[in-house]
Order: C-alpha cells, then sequence, then structure tokens
C-alpha cells in the first residue's frame, strides 16, 4: 500500500517548487518579459518530470515489498538555485530513500541487494527519457502544425507568441527539463542513480546512459556556453 507522510508531502512540494523556481531564473533572459508563459511551461515539465521521477522510484520500491520515502536536500535546493543563477541546472532536490532491511556487508548475497538498489533506482531516469522523447515529439509536431497553418517565423525559442508557439515553448522547455534530470542522474558518481545502475549492471547502466547523455549533454554543452542552439 502506497503512503505518503506529511513530511514527504512537504517535501515533494517544495523541491518540486525550488527546481521550478530554477529552470525559471535559467530561461529568465529568454522570453522577453513573459514571466506567465515561461512558468506555466515550466510547471508543465517540471511536474511530471520530478514528480513521476520520485515517484517511480517509491512505487519500484513497494513493488519490493520495501518502505520508501522522498527527502529533500537543503544543499540540493540551494546548488539548485545557485547554479540556475550561473547558467546551468544540477538538479539534485532530495531522493528517495528506501529501506532495504539490512546493509549491503550484511548481506551474504550481495547481487539480490544490487539487483532491487539498481532496479528501484533506474526506473527514474528512464521516465525522464520518456517524458523528454514526448515533449520534443511534441515541439517537433508544433513546428510542423505551424508551418503549415500561419504564416510566422520560427526562432529557437518562442514563434511570436502564436498558440503554436506557446505549444512548441513547452515542448522545447519540457525537453530540457527531463533531459538534463536524465542525464545528470545516471552520472555513475556519488549517491545518484546512475552510481547504483552501474553497481548493479554495467551494460544496462551503459545502455541508459548512453541514451541520457545524448539526448541532455548538448544541452549542458549549451549552458556551459561551448555550443550554441
Amino acid at each position: 500500500m502506497v503512503k505518503f507522510s506529511l513530511s514527504e508531502f512537504r517535501d515533494l512540494v517544495i523541491s518540486m517548487a525550488v527546481i521550478a523556481l530554477a529552470f525559471t531564473i535559467l530561461f529568465r533572459n529568454e522570453v522577453d518579459g513573459n514571466y506567465l508563459l515561461l512558468i506555466s511551461a515550466v510547471l508543465i515539465g517540471i511536474v511530471p518530470g520530478f514528480l513521476f521521477h520520485e515517484l517511480a522510484h517509491k512505487f519500484m520500491a513497494i513493488r519490493y515489498g520495501l518502505d520508501a520515502e522522498f527527502k529533500m536536500s537543503m544543499h540540493g535546493l540551494f546548488l539548485a538555485l545557485v547554479g540556475s543563477v550561473m547558467g546551468i541546472i544540477l538538479a539534485a532536490p532530495g531522493a528517495v530513500y528506501v529501506n532495504l532491511g539490512q546493509s549491503k556487508d550484511q548481506l551474504r548475497d550481495h547481487l539480490i541487494y544490487e539487483t532491487k538498489e539498481g532496479k528501484i533506482a533506474i526506473v527514474g531516469p528512464l521516465v525522464n527519457i520518456f517524458l523528454a522523447v514526448l515533449f520534443g515529439a511534441l515541439s517537433i509536431v508544433s513546428v510542423i502544425v505551424g508551418h503549415f497553418t500561419t504564416d510566422i517565423s520560427y526562432n529557437i525559442y518562442m514563434l511570436n507568441n502564436s498558440f503554436w508557439g506557446y505549444i512548441y515553448f513547452i515542448g522545447f522547455i519540457g525537453f530540457i527539463i527531463n533531459s538534463t534530470m536524465a542525464a545528470f542522474n545516471m552520472l555513475p558518481a556519488f549517491i545518484l542513480d546512475g552510481a547504483k545502475v552501474y553497481d548493479w549492471n554495467k551494460k544496462v547502466w551503459g545502455l541508459v546512459a548512453a541514451v541520457s547523455f545524448l539526448m541532455g549533454g548538448p544541452v549542458y554543452l549549451w549552458m556551459f556556453g561551448v555550443i550554441s542552439i
């Protein structure tokens, strides 16, 4: 049975709000002062991108009969805000903490521990990859439909505030949010999902990491000013 404590619900809401603020700050100079457009597009990308990522971890843990609870990280939230001001997103607002019953060192069969931990970890980035594909497809469809239905000039961010331009912007922002979340979380370092997946199955990690890095890598290169979009 899925249960949410008041503290977990609070942490989810606060973390989602802070990450949404971070992405809003990141794109603040790209919308010609139309912050209502920006905030709405960011929320449409963040709500499923963040919430479904964390819930996927929780539901997979529950499937194994384990207790799991999301807890926000004040350091991670602070880092996200500071990074967004500097033009880069490092989204680590918190994590779903899973009680595996015994520590890895206490278990005789480390493979069982790593398998459970790896499968619980990988579902989050997979959700973001799936959402990134959907948002990317939405932006492509909007360009195609907009091209045949309106007489507008295109740019990477908006299509002259037209309806299809707004749909394109939602897809574009949603793709960036979810592709960067997938790429960052699949890094095999620290307490990120990628480290747990790497310990469980290096082939699975390599495949999922390759897809996430191909999708989110160019976005990070753009953030660092290495390439232009």
